[in-house]
């Protein structure tokens, strides 16, 4: 149960509190006083999108927390479990933060939450339907969902999907290797070629960094050895090296810091400096030394040099690509030579794909077939209830041959990814009439009406704690209105209902009823949230069946409607 909501800085609300009871919740208003901002904002805490408008002018950011009752939300509660949240005290507190540039933060329970995670657990915590989910129902699209909730077949139908998408990931696998099949003799030879002279040449990443560099030591052997026999006389070897001056420098530094401790720094630096001059001279000399004239190796070395010259203008690329150019062509010519082999795998395993998903759609098909039935009895029974007795509720079912489609009944039958078929609602208002579209005949509030069965009858089967409705009565009024408070009474029974409305014969159903009001505070618009107590459900009652001038006589009638 939804036990309490509060909003922060969205839409033009500044601030509002509200704590909602067991049973039917109704919100009513003026048109446009702010009710539909109030269900946007527990759309939000259920991890719903924001606009780039929520956040309230002038302010930087917006909150949307609500407090659930953990006792029913099962489900939900295993989603956050499954991420390490888990209820308080038997509480859910669910706080989403929006600040004015767009970035978005999910908490529950203190814990941080992605908000996808918090979409998925709030799918089964609260069933919000608006008046976009009415011109949904005209869409035969939507019309499976309605009737996988009722059958309960979410799950078959998602692993139905799962196989689908799997036989055509290996049907796509097997069309490109005969695509590769087909074009393979005409590449094959001109690969061949270019690997064998790219194999042949055996290159390496950055050897033509280090052919280069020794290239140049080659070329200028002697220079070296001289270079490196004056650096160890200088350093090391001289009568006058460095390395001894620094050292009798040390000497001295050790006999001034007995005088002053100034120089004991010095006396440790030169030490340090000597041993390095020496050593540098010693591995200098030895590197010089080691290095002779070579003529053949120096001519090796620009041969392989002109090789690499010469195949990077060939191949118009740098040595780094022609060793991913041989490397890609190793496996290119690999996938030719296997090609053959390949497509047997995969017609094998095309062959079983299918075959699973041959079995799991028919049996899918089946289970949907058996179950419209029931599905059919149950929603004219709601109807029935909604001052719609005459009206005749069916689930058209087609089904298209395809010479590339999968075995059912004997015949070769088109798969979608929700399996065999396609499915539509038909519906005929009046006696007499044939069943046709929804979209062709039913007006608004028939819609509305059909909607409501819909979520009524999937609802005794897949109950979900809490439900929303946001302006049922679209295109209703009089004894159909009366009967769809009725129905919203008995649903709310089973589970806790919020629902948005402006007809009175709705909103006296109520076992607590809101009103929401646009005011204007300090040169500011914002919106407030109060609950009626009786005298102010009849002021609001008469307000919703008089308008602007409340009468005693419209006081009167709301009395007798809350008292019916």
């Amino acid at each position: 149960m939804l036990k309490a909501l509060t909003i922060k800085n969205i839409g033009i609300i500044t601030g509002l509190s509200v704590e909602f009871g067991e049973g039917l919740n109704i919100l009513t208003g003026e048109t446009g006083a702010g009710k539909s901002m109030v269900l946007s904002s527990l759309n939000l805490v259920l991890g719903g999108r924001a606009d780039n408008d929520t956040v309230r002018q002038g302010e930087d950011n917006a909150v949307a927390e609500a407090v659930f009752d953990a006792a029913r939300l099962n489900t939900a509660v295993k989603i956050l479990e499954a991420q390490g949240i888990f209820a308080e005290d038997g509480e859910l507190v669910v706080r989403r933060t929006l600040q004015k540039e767009g970035k978005t933060k999910a908490l529950v329970n203190g814990s941080q939450l992605n908000v996808s995670d918090l979409k998925a657990a709030g799918e089964n915590m609260v069933d919000i339907h608006g008046q976009h989910e009415h011109q949904s129902l005209l869409n035969k699209d939507t019309h499976l969902d309605w009737l996988d909730g009722y059958l309960a077949l979410e799950h078959e139908r998602t692993e139905t999907a799962v196989l689908g998408t799997e036989a055509r990931r290996i049907e796509s696998a097997l069309k490109e290797t005969i695509r590769r099949q087909r074009e393979s003799e005409a590449q094959r030879e001109f690969l061949q070629f270019k690997l064998d002279e790219l194999e042949k040449a055996a290159l390496k990443d950055n050897e033509e960094a280090a052919l280069e560099s020794e290239l140049k030591r080659l070329a200028s052997a002697e220079k070296l050895r001289e270079s490196g026999a004056k650096i160890f006389n200088d350093l090391y070897d001289g009568e006058s090296n460095a390395g001894g001056i620094l050292g009798e420098a040390a000497k001295e530094m050790d006999k001034l810091k007995a005088i002053d401790p100034f120089f004991e720094k010095f006396s440790a630096l030169f030490k340090d400096l000597a041993a390095q001059a020496q050593e540098a001279a010693l591995e200098v000399n030895s590197f010089c030394t080691g290095i002779e004239d070579d003529p053949a190796r120096m001519q090796e070395v620009e041969s392989r040099l002109a090789l690499i010259e010469k195949l990077k203008r060939k191949y118009r690329t740098d040595l780094a690509g022609l060793v991913t150019m041989a490397a890609e062509g190793r496996k290119e010519l690999d996938s030719i030579e296997f090609a053959e082999e390949d497509r047997k795998k995969l017609e094998a395993e095309l062959a079983a794909a299918r075959k699973q998903l041959q079995e799991k759609a028919g049996a899918l098909h089946k289970k949907r077939v058996k179950g419209i039935a029931a599905f059919k009895k149950e929603v004219a029974k709601e109807l029935a209830d909604l001052n719609m007795a005459g009206a005749r509720f069916e689930v058209e079912t087609t089904l298209t041959e395809d010479a590339d489609g999968l075995d059912l009944d004997g015949k070769k039958i088109k798969v979608f990814p929700h399996g065999f078929g396609e499915f539509q609602f038909l519906i005929s208002a009046n006696e007499g009439q044939e069943p046709r579209p929804l979209a062709k005949i039913a007006s608004g509030g028939e819609v509305s009406r059909v909607m409501l069965a819909l979520k009524t009858a999937i609802g005794k089967v897949q109950p979900v704690p809490v439900l929303v409705f946001d302006e049922i009565d679209t295109g209703i009024g009089g004894k159909t209105a009366d009967m769809v408070g009725e129905k919203l009474k008995k649903l709310a029974k089973n589970c806790q209902i919020i629902c948005i409305t402006h007809l009175p014969q709705i909103a006296r159903q109520a076992d607590h009823h809101f009103v929401v009001e646009k005011k204007s505070v300090k040169g500011q618009t914002t919106v407030n949230i109060r609950k009626l107590d009786d005298d102010g459900r009849v002021e609001e009652l008469a307000r919703m069946g008089a308008g602007k001038t409340i009468t005693d006589a419209a006081r009167e009638h709301a009395k007798e409607l809350i008292k019916k």
